[in-house]
């Protein structure tokens, strides 16, 4: 409590409609990228199904690496989206994932330097 008292106020209220916007930017990825799609599904179930994909395990939380989420997505979650529905999935795996994770070892190559990060993955690699 004592470091809660000592926060400034400002970083807590800019971080509430910071998170909404990230919340619904993460979700409206896969209506984006379904309008590709020839025949897109409705955007009221492919956005809901979107949400449940991205936020689902929180309530119920399967093992890392099950591939629920993509069991989910390809069993129809997100609508019917016919014979792209691969390419769509890795598209949106990219989009929600793999732009954050890349854009995180950048940022953390440059605040702690490479040699750091090196010598991190080194330690987990390291069997011992």
């Amino acid at each position: 409590m004592v470091y809660w008292r000592r926060m400034p106020r400002w970083p807590l209220v800019a971080s509430i409609p910071m998170s909404f916007l990230n919340l619904a930017t993460r979700v409206a990825i896969l209506p984006v990228l379904a309008l590709t799609l020839p025949s897109p599904p409705a955007m009221g179930p492919l956005a809901l199904g979107s949400f449940a994909l991205l936020y689902s395990q929180l309530l119920l939380p399967t093992p890392s690496g099950a591939g629920a989420v993509e069991l989910g997505f390809l069993g129809g979650a997100a609508g019917d989206l016919g014979s792209g529905e691969g390419w769509l999935l890795l598209a949106w795996r990219f989009y929600t994932n793999g732009i954050g994770v890349i854009l995180g070892v950048a940022l953390a190559g440059r605040i702690y330097g490479w040699p750091a990060l090196r010598r991190l993955v080194g330690r987990w690699s390291d069997p011992h």
